[in-house]
């Protein structure tokens, strides 16, 4: 959100803007939103920098007010060892400061969440909260950083060559489950990354002057703020609708097996981002008030949280025989997990209302909601 608001060719959505020009146009029109997804990115990442700069923090919400979790804090912690099993040996680190990457374009930087440099041996990392799998390999985000981090070490044309450095760029991811495991890695000579450059530079050049910069249905369309306006998607959309309503053989050969397969994969995935952006908007108008027909907003249940100090909370543990004073978070359902009773948690903790939820409706609900 912040690479966002600070340059427009953020390195955090540079798959976006390379495979698609236009998006950035489209996004500057629909800025992004804060989402629950995104809040609990930026406390999970809050927790990681601070386990790699001090210690793990000993409260129970991050500075964005979102609670955090015992899966945050082992995620840093898996994050924090990495980091300072390479750092800690030498050289210099450099943790969440922003940087510009103009060689790249004016108005392209980025923050990377830590990189290292010991002579002509680079690490960069980049920590990920989400379920989703992060491919590392020919990852756009960590070559924009590159490009960035070169031109901080001087490295460049008429200045030191850039042969003599090497890259290992690193994913950390503690909630994607992948068969390669939750770090992986790729080693590149700082020499081969040049054909990156020049199509990272060719593709910020064609969003930013808007030279054919058309929008192009890709895979990088669910992190693009307004896919909700896009017409190409909505065209792919309507076009897997069509596929999906034609008569198919029923027996098929493995050739064309899998090609009905492929067709389904690309349709099915741009279908689901077209989905997600039209739910946005539905939702979005129902919150002002207005009706969109055949839809409602419904309130989600949220988590157990505290309604006393967290150190009343221990105290009384420490009176029972139960001892929660350990660092992190500690959340209710910790607690009684500890040995607490639930009934005496349920004196100190309450359920907040979650958040608002878009589903389907009739209008036989509708008359049960309203009586009508």
């Amino acid at each position: 959100m912040s690479e966002l608001f600070h340059f427009p060719l953020a390195a955090s959505a540079a798959a976006r803007w390379v495979a698609c020009p236009g998006s950035v146009h489209l996004c500057a029109q629909f800025p992004e939103e804060d989402t629950p997804q995104s809040l609990e990115g930026t406390a999970a990442h809050w927790v990681a920098s601070e386990s790699v700069l001090n210690v793990p923090p000993v409260v129970t919400v991050a500075p964005n007010g979102v609670e955090l979790t015992e899966e945050m804090f082992e995620g840093a912690e898996m994050y924090a060892e990495d980091v300072l099993a390479i750092s800690r040996i030498g050289g210099q680190l450099h943790v969440e400061k922003t940087m510009g990457c103009h060689t790249i374009h004016s108005d392209c930087g980025g923050t990377p969440d830590a990189w290292h440099h010991d002579s002509g041996n680079i690490t960069v990392w980049d920590y990920k909260f989400g379920h989703g799998f992060v491919e590392v390999f020919e990852n756009w985000q960590l070559i924009v950083y590159a490009a960035g981090i070169l031109e901080q070490l001087g490295v460049g044309p008429g200045a030191k060559s850039d042969e003599f450095f090497t890259f290992c760029f690193r994913v950390v991811q503690p909630r994607n489950y992948h068969r390669d495991g939750p770090i992986r890695e790729w080693v590149v000579k700082a020499s081969d990354l040049r054909p990156y450059f020049n199509i990272l530079r060719a593709a910020a050049e064609k969003a930013w002057l808007r030279v054919d910069a058309k929008c192009i249905t890709n895979d990088a369309c669910k992190h693009c703020s307004g896919h909700h306006a896009c017409e190409a998607l909505q065209q792919a959309g309507f076009g897997g609708m069509e596929y999906a309503g034609s008569r198919v053989p029923l027996v098929l050969p493995n050739e064309a097996l899998g090609l009905e397969l492929s067709l389904l994969h690309h349709y099915l995935a741009r279908m689901e981002v077209r989905k997600t952006g039209l739910e946005e908007m539905a939702a979005a108008e129902i919150k002002a008030g207005r009706i969109v027909p055949g839809f409602a907003l419904e309130t989600t249940s949220g988590r157990v949280a505290w309604t006393k100090p967290i150190e009343e909370v221990i105290a009384l543990g420490q009176m029972m025989g139960v001892d929660i004073s350990k660092p992190g978070a500690l959340t209710p359902t910790q607690a009684i997990k500890a040995g607490l009773p639930d009934t005496l948690i349920a004196t100190y903790s309450e359920r907040k209302a979650g958040g608002l939820k878009l589903v389907a409706s009739d209008e036989s609900r509708a008359r049960r909601v309203f009586g009508a």
